[in-house]
């Protein structure tokens, strides 16, 4: 938790906050960290809008989806032969939506993909909300623009970037789910984050 803290304030002196254009986030002071990636890596994600082969490497430009804010609306990574990858180089092709831990001159350490952000990113209203009371529960949203309804759970290592008893009907969040839907009706999944919904860097 000290660590958390001192990532925090550190990030807040040196980068600034950022609305539209800000500088990327350090992964430990604004989002969560992956065990593997705990050496102050950036974490951006984004959809793939552009691969330009240099002599260094891969020049991968991404634009991060709408309603989340992980610093710049369009960032630029190096993928070297060292970047450690989830698939293979060859998936790599324009509307992939990545997952990438850089370092300070933004060659990627890491990447994840996902084959589009509407598979992994839900921007929405709360519905309604049922809790446990033990840090579980579930909430329907109502996605917005097209009315679509999903149940999505949470548990105790759901990560929630505003205090958990915030969330209730009418407020409109950005989920980071698993991507697996139940055929249900209203189709159900796991939610992994879940942020304030952001327009332009600022609460909706």
């Amino acid at each position: 938790m000290k660590k958390f803290w001192l990532s925090f304030w550190m990030a807040a002196l040196l980068l600034g906050m950022s609305g539209c254009g800000g500088p990327a986030f350090i992964a430990g002071a604004d989002h969560p960290m992956k065990e593997e990636a705990e050496n102050e890596a950036l974490l951006y994600r984004g959809t793939l809008v552009s691969v330009t082969e240099t002599g260094s490497g891969q020049v991968l430009r991404l634009e991060q989806a709408e309603g989340t804010v992980y610093g710049d609306p369009q960032m630029e990574f190096l993928l070297t032969a060292e970047s450690a990858l989830s698939f293979e180089r060859e998936e790599l092709e324009e509307g992939v939506y990545l997952e990438i831990y850089s370092n300070e001159k933004a060659e990627v350490l890491s990447a994840k993909l996902h084959h589009s952000a509407e598979m992994v990113v839900f921007n929405g209203t709360v519905s309604s909300v049922q809790s446990d009371g033990e840090g579980k529960g579930s909430m329907l949203l109502i996605r917005d623009g097209t009315g679509e309804e999903v149940v999505f759970h949470y548990y105790e290592d759901t990560q929630f970037f505003f205090p958990r008893e915030e969330l209730k009907e009418g407020v409109a969040i950005s989920i980071f789910h698993s991507g697996i839907m139940t055929r249900s009706l209203p189709p159900q999944c796991n939610a992994l984050e879940v942020r304030e919904l952001m327009v332009c860097g600022k609460r909706k």
